[in-house]
């Protein structure tokens, strides 16, 4: 049985020279508590338990919508000025302006001689319909494409699990964009003594911190669109 869990950060941008806010809100999970690396591992389900998944981006309580603010405004009016990082009201983390992205998983223990893999975890975003202007603000038809906010990832796996958690990257403005995949429900140990064969189900947790490109001077107003992100476990 295949379980999905959407998260449906809202972005909005708002100024009288250009000043955006990504609005980023939490709608499904309560997190696990702070990882102190990007995998952890938990017990795996009974051998006929459901598969689990929950997904926190953000505040970890039902509904709540954080805020990632860009100020295009004074100096930053300028298709030459640097990137402009946000700042988040979301929950602190150990990364300043950071914003928690956990995708925690429970699933059935693997068992058998031969063991196995456990199940494969994709996380996806949705950032096609950019940021358009909001009707009345001033900005006319115009739209800010989502591939000008990129991201830096914290808390990176650096094991042999790496590459497999959220790297830094940008958003392309893709309907179905790879964010991460990894392994989860891998089996036990079977009485090999491998450690490495015996890690259950799997916990990930990374930290972003967004950043505006500031590339393009748009006409002043409010934008507004929003990111979905999708994880799926089979």
């Amino acid at each position: 049985m295949k379980q999905r869990t959407r998260h449906l950060p809202y972005i909005s941008w708002f100024s009288t020279k250009l000043k955006w806010r990504v609005l980023l809100g939490a709608v499904l999970a309560s997190s696990s508590g702070g990882a102190s690396a990007v995998f952890t591992f938990t017990s795996n389900l009974g051998n006929n338990d459901p598969r689990v998944i929950t997904m926190t981006v953000g505040s970890p309580l039902s509904g709540v919508v954080n805020r990632v603010t860009f100020d295009v405004s004074g100096s930053n009016v300028s298709s030459s000025s640097s990137s402009i990082t946000g700042s988040t009201d979301a929950p602190a983390t150990s990364v300043a302006d950071g914003v928690l992205v956990e995708v925690a998983t429970l699933s059935p223990k693997v068992t058998g001689g031969g063991g196995g893999s456990g199940v494969t975890v994709t996380l996806v975003a949705n950032s096609s319909a950019g940021f358009t202007c909001v009707a009345g603000s001033g900005c006319g038809a115009t739209i800010i494409p989502a591939t000008s906010v990129s991201w830096v990832s914290y808390l990176q796996e650096t094991s042999s699990l790496a590459g497999q958690d959220i790297q830094d990257g940008a958003f392309t403005g893709s309907g179905s964009q790879l964010l991460a995949q990894f392994q989860t429900g891998t089996p036990g140990n079977n009485g090999n003594g491998s450690s490495s064969n015996s890690k259950g189900s799997a916990t990930l947790s990374n930290i972003l911190v967004f950043s505006y490109d500031n590339a393009t001077l748009y006409p002043a107003g409010q934008y507004s669109g929003r990111v979905t992100f999708t994880a799926t476990i089979p």
